[in-house]
């Protein structure tokens, strides 16, 4: 096996790789210090410490506008749309959480796992703009036997 290739194969996924690392620092991050901070806006802090992530997520985006191809035996697609469609998601989740500060200032209302929640979304919206093929993606979804049985 070639690992100059194995290297190039896994380098699109950097962006979805750096988003997964931040989603479990973050819920690390929330389970291990959430009983130390009593009285403080944690949801807010945890929003604060987010969004400088999310600002090297778009530069990391910003490197791949010029890669394109078909990488993972064709399951993982990669292209100038692509990139600039994950650009777009990125800067309205920044607009979301810089929004949802003032909600959660005002109502005192601590949800440490929104910003979790709100980030595996986004990179589930990541994994399915860069499918090359959405049926290929959907399909174990879909056929699952366990649906049938809910």
């Amino acid at each position: 096996m070639n690992f100059n290739y194995f290297i190039n194969d896994l380098s699109p996924w950097l962006p979805e790789a750096y988003l997964l690392i931040l989603i479990l620092f973050l819920i690390s991050y929330s389970l291990f210090l959430k009983k130390y901070s009593v009285g403080r806006n944690f949801t807010s802090f945890m929003i604060y410490v987010s969004l400088p992530f999310l600002l090297i997520l778009l530069a990391l985006l910003n490197l791949q506008m010029n890669c394109s191809g078909v990488f993972f035996n064709g399951y993982f697609f990669i292209s100038k749309l692509t990139v600039f469609a994950k650009i777009v998601i990125i800067c309205t989740l920044f607009l979301v959480l810089v929004s949802s500060l003032d909600y959660f200032k005002y109502e005192k209302f601590q949800i440490p796992d929104y910003i979790s929640i709100v980030l595996l979304s986004v990179l589930g919206m990541f994994l399915l703009i860069s499918s090359n093929d959405f049926m290929r993606f959907i399909w174990p979804w879909n056929y699952n036997p366990f649906v049938y049985i809910f």
